[in-house]
């Protein structure tokens, strides 16, 4: 039955009670409007509606939909034993349009049925709740919502007072932890063989003592409750010593190894059935020669009794399976030969000595995507045949399975020991296409002996107290038998030769394994190598784990270290295989990575030493598989088991989280939190790194760190939009110390292009916003890989022009697969925005596959209970922790394993910690009756920095930033392709935007409000940000009003002095500069600047070559200088200009609307290549000093200048060097007083002088020019 879940916002964080207390709810049913047509579809196509507390699971058009109130309840003095119940329940008819379309009455019960269930969260219980909130009333036949209730928590039974201790228990000293070890590999089932001068030369110093350790071929369980080995166990090995007792040349060990595909004995299917290792294509061992350990390979003892069998045959097995593709690139399942071009193919299998009058079972499985049903078939080379039925499937959705998936099983008569099966595909349609899965074969061999060795086993020989006796045919004398049921623990069988037959006798009561072989013919292992000593076992604690692929390890390390010393973290740095040595014997397994997580996890005493953070520190794929060709699988990732629905198959770091004992997979509610960087290259991880350590350094402060910014997506009803804006309306009401920008699409012109409709201001103001900075830029709507929306308001090519770096913000990206970090194919547009060396942002909140916009409004609002506190429960908040609570109070579904954070989850975000705090307005008390800021009045305001208990902070000496806002505007969007306009209230009117100087902890400054503002009185804001060499601070204050006008002002007649230059105050008209100068005007005005914008006209524009259509708009771009509202600066980027000359206007108002312009020219070489322009000498002539002028057009590089003066004749007489680094392109003047090399006036004349200036990069360019020198 489709559901909908109604989710309460509560937080675990509830108020501490001694004793279990009832606890009341309200229930926030959403209107009736629209809600039955709501569908939804993924990929950021989102049709639910209202949005109050209700999410649509499962939804499909024409079914009935039943609500589910869902709740995690964490209430001191409950813990497992009891059970809550309801009372005090409170009903309302919802009418007969509200539940219409949404409840089937016939399945309705008439009392609400709670199911409940206990989890745990870092050792903690958590009580998850869930009912229909909606009954059937008997007497009237209708339907009934529940709006109101309370909890009463009962005891069930014996109360658990706390949580169990963990299941397992782990050695604190690895086996690698001391010893010579050496790595091998073996890649097939058998008998393995290395000699005296194979163990010497592969550094084992003692050959005599060798020993081997290895914990088998299989892949570790996903449940944390399933049994594994911990660390390494040692293997039985069998030593051959020539003669004497003593190991030495000519001698040599044999041992067992494994390949790396296991097979089980499935008893309800009667087969035994493959499984290949998803992450490994061998299995490791390791050997050393440290003392004796465990004995060699022992007899086993002759088993006594009579022999309830003979056992003459065995069961053998085989199969084909080639892991060629994964559909949909995301989950664990992959497929082998393709059906379209191709549609049969012929495989072939071969089992020596088929018992006679026997069948073969064969069990097969394909896929198959066509729109009309399909089939495969099979057929045997007797002419035996099977075939599958493969059901449509939809081609054009995306909530669909992509393939259809069938699996047969038959048998079939065999002659001889070859088995030949043809397999087809009917491709009812051009476009459908098959894939096969896998052929398993199942036959009864004769037990003869085939080859140098022979795996065998028999299950008709299995019964409780069976005594078996196994005659192998075809044998020599020199047969061995080892049981190799226990690969670890192998015993030599005692046997009997007579006439070619080796017999032994076992007890049978299990399934047994046993090889045969003949001393011939052994396999060699592959030698890895030398290892050194390791022992994560050794470790007994760790705020942070960084796991780092050898490539990044330097990287990883100094991360490592600024945490250490920045933080105080205690922080542990591993490789994966270090991991997989101790966790999974050596072979890659995502696994192995989660159980290091849990010992640590489990060994903590209580939430002091608790692990906290793990960060993979390397790009992952959906491809884990060995040797992978890819190259970008530096650290596993964890691929759902679902590889066929694009919105059931995922990849998830939530995975290495889950640490409790009951947990794995995709269940539980994460105990660490995850971050990823998903870098491929050295200079990728330094750039990340760079932007890491420098995130929260001094000089990156700013008043950017007090604003939010919501992007919604249009379309779809505005639900984007609405969504955005309900959440934005939620963290303005509970931190209003935020400033909240708001981009809703819809609020601007769309324009159609040839590329498609396109929001060009849209994606400007983007860029805009990104430049100037944001704590978080949240975006809600239509998504994929490559951009955000439709119209392609964010791309790739977007991020990597963004040069932000000292305003990285925060992304939280509520759509489909924006940082899909798995697909090797492509870097997604997401991971380009953490990986961009210049800018982009510090980290991300982002989803990597399809997913729906109910649950990801759920925990986009969630995302903000938590992101904006900087402690709870006394423990600094860090992204690692915002991450999982939001995590674990975001429901039970799977579309939350979807978000992945890529960045490092011990980082902290950017919000100060001590507060700024506005002491008087005019003279008054700001606590007081609240003063108004009319019209053309001057405003004088006094503040303090303080902590966070309140306390004066006298020692804070710096800056703060003010912005002063004018009241809340109401806004509507345009409507455009016919949508209907939605409604929006935003607060960006700047009444003044200045800096102060902070002494002492205290602050005052002044400023004249504008003639623009709004007349009718209301709230306005004041917003300021502190920032001193150590700390810094935030603050707002609303106790002001905005209207009217100051009737005593005095008047001011005149505009605003304006000086125009590029790149810094050296320029001059008509200089050169590249292809992206920095416009920088200085403005002065008694009265000050206008950048209310709030009046059409009055903004500060500019405009290019008297073009009109280049009008740009600056209001945002002017700051006021430091301690002054009369004047301040306006820089500009400008960016990939045309080569050619240029001539830009400014113009200006003061807060009176008087206005001034001004004008500058300049001209852009279009040319990397180093140029210089401008070159003189003044004065010229001169007596006895002058200076030396030129322009270049490379701003801001280090640069070698040579000045040499030469007689007409080419004497040189002298040279000058300096090295210089201008913003601008025009370098201060180098100086000269007219003396030679050896301080002599040089005579009067005409002279000539070669400036040549070198860049780094040994790029040269000169200019030859004369000079008059007059005495």
């Amino acid at each position: 039955m489709p559901r909908f879940l109604i989710f309460l916002l509560f937080l675990l964080s509830l108020p501490v009670y001694s004793q279990p207390q009832n606890q009341s709810r309200q229930i926030s049913w959403p209107s009736s409007q629209n809600l039955s047509d709501t569908t939804e579809q993924p990929s950021g196509i989102i049709r639910q509606e209202p949005y109050s507390k209700i999410e649509w699971i499962g939804s499909t058009e024409g079914e009935a939909r039943t609500p589910v109130y869902n709740e995690l309840l964490r209430v001191q003095g409950i813990s497992p034993g009891y059970k809550a119940e309801l009372t005090d329940m409170r009903y309302e008819d919802p009418g007969d349009n509200e539940m219409a379309g949404l409840i089937n009455v016939n399945e309705l019960s008439d009392e609400i049925i709670i199911t409940q269930e206990w989890n745990v969260t870092r050792r903690e219980p958590v009580l998850n709740i869930s009912f229909i909130p909606v009954r059937l009333n008997r007497a009237t036949g209708r339907p009934e919502k529940l709006v109101s209730f309370t909890y009463r928590f009962t005891r069930e039974e014996p109360v658990k007072t706390e949580i169990a201790s963990p299941a397992r228990s782990y050695t604190w000293n690895s086996v690698l932890s001391s010893g010579n070890w050496v790595k091998i590999k073996t890649t097939s089932d058998g008998v393995y063989k290395l000699t005296y001068e194979d163990l010497i030369e592969m550094g084992i110093n003692s050959p005599q003592n060798v020993r081997i350790f290895g914990n088998g071929n299989r892949k570790l369980p996903k449940m944390n409750n399933r049994p594994r080995p911990d660390d390494l166990i040692e293997n039985r090995i069998y030593m051959s010593i020539a003669s004497g007792s003593t190991f030495g040349p000519g001698d040599y060990i044999l041992f067992y190894g494994q390949g790396p595909v296991s097979w089980n004995f499935n008893e309800a299917s009667g087969l035994f059935e493959h499984n290949i290792h998803p992450y490994s294509d061998g299995t490791f061992y390791f050997i050393t020669s440290s003392a004796s350990g465990k004995p060699r390979i022992t007899k086993k003892p002759r088993q006594a009794g009579t022999p309830s069998s003979a056992i003459n045959e065995f069961d053998d097995y085989d199969f084909h399976e080639k892991n060629n593709v994964n559909l949909l690139k995301s989950g664990r399942e992959w497929f082998g030969e393709h059906f379209r071009v191709v549609r049969n193919y012929n495989f072939s299998f071969s089992f020596p000595g088929i018992a006679t009058g026997r069948e073969a079972t064969v069990r097969w499985r394909a896929a198959a995507r066509s729109p009309v049903s399909s089939s495969f078939s099979i057929t045997a080379g007797n002419g035996e045949s099977d075939q599958i039925i493969m059901p449509p499937v939809s081609i054009g959705s995306v909530i669909s399975d992509y393939v259809s998936i069938r699996e047969s099983t038959f048998n079939m008569a065999v002659r001889g020991s070859d088995i030949e099966l043809n397999v087809s595909y009917s491709q009812p349609t051009p476009s459908a296409e098959g894939w096969l899965d896998y052929l398993l074969i199942n036959v009864r061999r004769s037990l003869r002996m085939t080859g140098n060795q022979l795996h065998f086993r028999d299950t008709q020989s299995v019964g409780d107290g069976s005594i078996s006796e196994f005659r192998i045919s075809g044998s020599s004398s020199g047969v061995r038998i080892w049981d190799i049921s226990d690969p670890a623990d192998i015993s030599e069988l005692e046997t009997d030769f007579s006439g070619n037959v080796t017999t032994f006798t076992d007890e049978t009561s299990r399934l047994n394994q046993y090889i045969a072989f003949d001393n011939t013919g052994f396999s060699a292992p592959e030698i890895i190598g030398t290892i050194p000593n390791q022992n994560l076992h050794g470790i007994r604690s760790a705020d942070m784990v960084i796991v780092s692929h050898p490539l990044f390890l330097s990287h990883a390390n100094k991360l490592a270290d600024h945490r250490r010393v920045h933080d105080k973290l205690e922080v542990v740095v591993v490789t994966p295989e270090m991991i997989y040595n101790e966790f999974s014997s050596g072979m890659p397994d995502v696994s192995a990575i989660r159980d290091f997580m849990k010992m640590l996890y489990d060994r903590a005493d209580d939430e002091s030493n608790m692990v906290r953070y793990l960060l993979l520190f390397g790009n992952g794929s959906y491809d884990n598989r060995a040797g992978n060709p890819s190259e970008m699988n530096f650290i596993p990732t964890y691929q759902s088991p679902n590889s066929i629905r694009p919105t059931q198959s995922f990849v998830s770091d939530d995975f290495f989280g889950l640490l409790d004992d009951d947990e794995g997979e995709f269940t539980g509610l994460m105990d660490i939190g995850v971050g990823r960087l998903p870098v491929t290259t050295a200079d990728q991880a330094q750039a990340v790194l760079s932007k890491i350590i420098g995130y929260n350094t001094p000089d990156k402060k700013g008043d950017w760190q007090n604003v939010l910014c919501f992007i919604g997506d249009d379309g779809d009803n505005n639900i984007h939009m609405r969504d955005s804006d309900i959440i934005a309306q939620g963290v303005k009401n509970n931190y209003p110390v935020y400033n909240i920008d708001k981009i809703y699409l819809d609020a601007w012109p769309k324009i159609g292009t040839s590329l498609g409709q396109r929001y060009p201001d849209v994606n400007r103001y983007i860029a805009e916003r990104i430049r100037r900075g944001a704590l978080i830029m949240n975006y809600m709507g239509h998504g994929n890989e490559l951009r955000l929306a439709d119209e392609n308001i964010i791309d790739i090519n977007d991020v990597m022009s963004w040069t932000n770096r000292d305003r990285l913000p925060v992304f939280m990206t509520a759509t489909c697969e924006f940082s899909r970090f798995d697909n090797h194919d492509r870097t997604s547009a997401g991971e380009m925005l953490l990986l961009n060396p210049n800018g982009g942002a510090i980290a991300l909140y982002s989803t990597t596959r399809l997913v729906y916009a109910t649950p990801n409004f759920f925990l986009n609002q969630n995302f903000y209970r938590f992101a904006l506190d900087i402690e709870q429960n006394g423990r600094e908040m860090r992204l690692g922790d915002i991450m999982r609570l939001t995590k674990i109070n975001s429901g039970t579904g799977i579309n939350k394993r979807n978000f992945a954070l890529l960045g490092d989850p011990s980082m902290k975000m950017a919000i100060p910690k001590h507060s700024v705090e506005i002491t008087s307005v005019n003279g008054m008390p700001a606590s007081g009756e609240p003063d108004t800021l009319r019209a053309m009045g001057k405003v004088s305001v006094t503040g303090a920095i303080k902590d966070e208990l309140g306390n004066h902070l006298e020692n804070f000496d710096g800056f703060i930033y003010h912005t002063v806002y004018d009241k809340t505007t109401l806004n509507t969007t345009l409507g455009n392709d016919g949508a209907t306009p939605f409604s929006y209230r935003m607060r960006n009117n700047i009444i003044y935007k200045g800096r102060s100087t902070v002494s002492g902890g205290s602050f005052e400054f002044s400023f004249i409000v504008p003639k623009d503002i709004a007349y009718h009185f209301g709230n306005g804001k004041i917003s300021s940000f502190a920032s001193s060499a150590t700390n810094d601070a935030s603050g707002y204050f609303k106790n002001i009003i905005v209207g009217g006008s100051d009737r005593e002002a005095k008047e001011d007649q005149e505009g605003p002095e304006i000086k125009l230059y590029m790149n810094d105050p050296n320029f001059v008209p008509g200089g050169i500069t590249n292809q992206s100068p920095r416009l920088l005007a200085f403005l002065t005005d008694s009265s000050g600047i206008n950048t209310m914008g709030s009046s059409i006209g009055h903004d500060i524009t500019l405009t290019m070559n008297n073009d009109p259509s280049t009008q740009i708009i600056l209001n945002d771009y002017y700051v006021a200088d430091t301690d002054s509202y009369q004047s301040g600066t306006i820089e500009y980027p400008f960016e990939n200009l045309e080569e050619g000359s240029y001539n830009i206007r400014l113009k200006a108002w003061d807060v009176f609307n008087n206005s001034s312009e001004a004008s500058l020219d300049f001209n852009v070489t279009g040319s990397d290549k180093l140029t210089l322009r401008n070159v003189f000498n003044y004065p010229n002539p001169f007596t006895q000093h002058t200076s030396f002028h030129f322009e270049h057009n490379h701003p801001g590089t280090g640069l070698d200048v040579l000045i040499q003066v030469f007689t007409v004749s080419g004497r040189l007489v002298k040279t000058i060097e300096r090295s210089i680094n201008t913003t601008g392109f025009k370098p201060d003047p180098i100086s000269w007083n007219g003396l030679d090399q050896y301080g002599d006036r040089i005579g009067r004349g005409v002279y000539i002088y070669r400036l040549r200036v070198r860049t780094s990069e040994g790029e040269i360019a000169e200019k030859y020019e004369k000079l008059v020198i007059l005495k």
